[in-house]
């Protein structure tokens, strides 16, 4: 609940500021959640079926004003590295921070050592100027 009140916060000062806010929704597919949720499950964390399509964890967990924002789904842990492009749509996270004039990325979310910190890494190596969200 923190962190998502952490996030909240970070978006209401964003959209404030007229920065662009770019939501990441994880679109796995079943089959390819198997294994990651067998060991997830093992382990006993709650985010075993997060991002499977047409789950309750599929959807994004805040409000997206659909006039300003913008929603670009992910098939991997890294939003950069999307493998399955024609099911997600047209539309990357790279083509949609280029098309913004994006330089500098402030990156947050649920599961900082995971999808979080690979999307940090992969934005430095883009070139990017990223800070992550303390959770």
């Amino acid at each position: 609940e923190r962190a998502r009140a952490e996030v909240a916060h970070a978006v209401r000062a964003a959209r404030a500021a007229r920065v662009p806010v770019v939501w990441i929704r994880s679109e796995y597919r079943e089959r390819q959640c198997v294994d990651e949720s067998n060991a997830l499950r093992s382990s006993g964390t709650p985010w075993a079926r997060l991002g499977v399509r047409g789950t309750d964890g599929w959807q994004l967990y805040f409000d997206v004003d659909e006039a300003r924002d913008h929603v670009v789904a992910k098939d991997e842990h890294d939003a950069f590295a999307v493998t399955d492009r024609g099911a997600l749509g047209e539309r990357t996270l790279r083509d949609t921070l280029d098309a913004l004039g994006a330089t500098r990325l402030l990156v947050c979310g649920f599961v900082t050592n995971n999808c979080v910190r690979a999307t940090a890494l992969a934005a430095a190596r883009h070139g990017y100027d990223v800070a992550v969200l303390r959770d």
